[in-house]
């Protein structure tokens, strides 16, 4: 049911960055210029590995296009808002965390840009897949 859920936590995201998002119809493009941690087996990060990017993939069946699936909630001070994906497209967004959730398939990344908190919510994934390059 969640094949994908495996190759989303196979590598740790903490103190990694997002280098670039990129949005194609239904599909979101993840870039990580300086890699992601690779894990032992005990889950432990040990290195980072090479550049990758992560192609997440939307249920066509739930969506119409990416815009209607991913929020990116700014918060800073007490104060939250919401702001377009496209305006962090090119940002470097450094990352805290990784969640999933099997409700609607949706990932979080908990991020930060500047002085914001970011809070960015994948709804409705269908498939992902890690590419080094």
């Amino acid at each position: 049911m969640f094949d994908f859920v495996d190759e989303l936590f196979k590598n740790g995201f903490h103190d990694t960055e997002i280098t670039g998002i990129e949005i194609d119809g239904l599909t979101v493009t993840l870039r990580f210029a300086k890699g992601v941690y690779l894990l032992d087996e005990s889950g432990k990060e040990t290195a980072l590995s090479k550049p990758c990017r992560y192609v997440i993939g939307l249920d066509k069946r739930l969506c119409r296009d990416a815009d209607s699936v991913i929020d990116v909630e700014a918060v800073q001070r007490r104060t939250n808002r919401y702001i377009d994906i496209v305006d962090i497209s090119s940002a470097h967004l450094g990352v805290q965390d990784v969640f999933f959730s099997p409700f609607n398939n949706t990932i979080l990344i908990d991020a930060s840009m500047e002085e914001d908190r970011l809070l960015i919510r994948i709804e409705n994934v269908y498939s992902l897949n890690c590419i080094y390059e």
